[in-house]
């Protein structure tokens, strides 16, 4: 279950995503582009957030927090409280890891790889580009004139931030940089252009930096890094760039006539026909005015004309349904547990590995099977519980507590070994969930 977390995770994103798409019509006749951009950052957060796993991790964060590790002697049971330290020894005293353990850090280590690179390339193509645009600032400080509207638009649209206003030669379109400290270009050849123009252009840069856009852009680039493997992610980040410069538009000509709105749409038109890039590739981790296809700036000029009609009985309706589906699939995207029911449990079985547990060699408690040959341990109470055989009863709720299910199994030459399980018990019928397999102990002669 815990080794499919970024699976779920991005099964979970996906949902959210294809569910956007195929709503789509609905959503843009119901629900706006400022709702619709905020559908797609919970997009983000179901790709970040393993959300069905919160559960079950709330009491090991406790232990992190509060430092409950190692062996818990409570009774004559022993609780495992952090598998970690547990070390795998062979017959030849040769320590090894799990093959589970390997698995993991092999899947680990390449999602990381693909990630740490994808995230690489863009920070240094964004870093890159930001030292050679700083280094230009002093030599192109804006006129009076264009400072006296930054300043008009800055207070009009409302940002408290120290935001910098610089203008290059050698650039073709507006664009921002910086998340912390903002800093807005403006080709060179905007000091020429009317004032009612540049408000245009500097109120839709401001409008981007109140929206903290370029965050989200740079969240984005992280889902993609993450899940690198699924196409999904790379809709998602096109969308959401497209969705958050509409919202501008839409903030943008707000309250504007319909002349005013016209001259808007020419300027972007202007704009998106004489832009060339920057550099060789498109910086992700910025924002800027007419940086689109000729089909997303028709997009963009359309939803500008459109009049918006917001349902908000539409909008709580799709939200509670995208969250329930988005939580039922990854629930039910987990592993099956096996019943203990159904597992053979052996007489003759000769086991070759044992578990060593670090400061527990001489003086580990021996576990108690005075009840049943299987039992589960509560984690919180250390109270044990009759495990064999347990079934769910039909009409019961469930309400389970975290623990672990401890398995006796006898040899054929006198001893024994226990087998530890991850598992959960409900307190009201009694059923036992059994996990996967955390480690074994072996016994020379059976103390049991």
């Amino acid at each position: 279950m815990r080794q499919n977390v970024l699976i779920i995770m991005s099964l979970s994103g996906t949902l959210v995503v294809v569910l956007y798409f195929v709503m789509y019509p609905l959503l843009d006749k119901f629900m706006g582009a400022l709702w619709r951009y905020r559908f797609l950052k919970i997009a983000l957060l179901f790709y970040l957030i393993p959300f069905s796993e919160l559960k079950y991790r709330c009491y090991t964060i406790l232990q992190t927090i509060f430092g409950f590790y190692g062996i818990k002697m409570d009774g004559n049971v022993p609780q495992i409280l952090k598998r970690a330290e547990s070390i795998i020894i062979g017959p030849d005293g040769q320590k090894v890891f799990p093959v589970i353990a390997k698995e993991v850090i092999i899947i680990v280590s390449l999602v990381a790889s693909c990630s740490i690179m994808i995230i690489g390339i863009q920070l240094y193509q964004y870093f890159r580009v930001r030292q050679g645009l700083n280094q230009c600032i002093v030599k192109t400080q804006p006129s009076k004139r264009i400072t006296d509207i930054f300043e008009r638009i800055k207070q009009e649209v409302i940002v408290d931030k120290n935001i910098k206003l610089a203008l290059l030669s050698y650039i073709e379109e507006p664009m921002v940089l910086g998340i912390w400290a903002p800093i807005i270009f403006l080709p060179e050849s905007f000091k020429d252009w009317e004032e009612e123009e540049l408000s245009y252009v500097i109120k839709h840069e401001l409008i981007h930096i109140k929206n903290r856009d370029l965050i989200y852009k740079f969240i984005g680039l992280l889902v993609m890094a993450i899940h690198w493997f699924n196409p999904f992610c790379i809709l998602l980040f096109k969308e959401l760039s497209e969705t958050a410069e509409i919202c501008c538009d839409k903030q943008v000509i707000k309250g504007k006539k319909d002349d005013e709105i016209k001259k808007y749409s020419i300027l972007l038109i202007d704009m998106a026909t004489n832009n060339k890039k920057l550099t060789g590739r498109k910086i992700l981790l910025s924002v800027g005015f007419a940086g689109s296809s000729a089909k997303r700036m028709k997009r963009r000029i359309k939803e500008m004309k459109k009049k918006e009609h917001i349902n908000r009985i539409f909008i709580i309706l799709v939200l509670v349904s995208v969250f329930y589906l988005a939580f039922t699939t990854t629930i039910f995207a987990y592993e099956p547990v096996k019943k203990i029911e159904d597992q053979n449990i052996g007489t003759n079985e000769m086991v070759d590995w044992e578990v060593f547990i670090p400061g527990c060699e001489m003086n580990r408690e021996i576990e108690n099977f005075s009840i049943s040959e299987v039992v589960f341990v509560d984690e919180n109470t250390a109270k044990t519980y009759d495990a064999a055989g347990t079934s769910p009863k039909a009409a019961c709720s469930h309400d389970f507590v975290t623990g672990t299910v401890q398995k006796h199994v006898k040899n054929a030459s006198g001893g024994c070994r226990v087998d530890y399980y991850d598992s959960q018990r409900c307190t009201i019928c009694g059923y036992v969930k059994i996990g996967n397999k955390k480690y074994s102990i072996t016994y020379d002669v059976c103390p049991h």
